[in-house]
């Protein structure tokens, strides 16, 4: 059985991979959540990556 964590982390991963179905909000609030969770993960990057872009481009 996952954790909590572990089960926040895969949602917003999954998010994150089919993120155009998903509001820039919710995938700022994904790449959050992976940043919180897995730091220095896979997809920490990635998160850091997509999350700076949108705020960007939302300004």
């Amino acid at each position: 059985m996952m954790s909590k964590d572990e089960a926040d982390l895969a949602h917003a991963r999954g998010i994150i991979a089919d993120c155009c179905h998903y509001s820039d909000a919710a995938v700022i609030a994904a790449c959050d959540t992976i940043l919180l969770l897995d730091r220095n993960g896979d997809d920490a990057h990635r998160a850091r990556t997509l999350r700076d872009t949108l705020e960007k481009t939302a300004a």
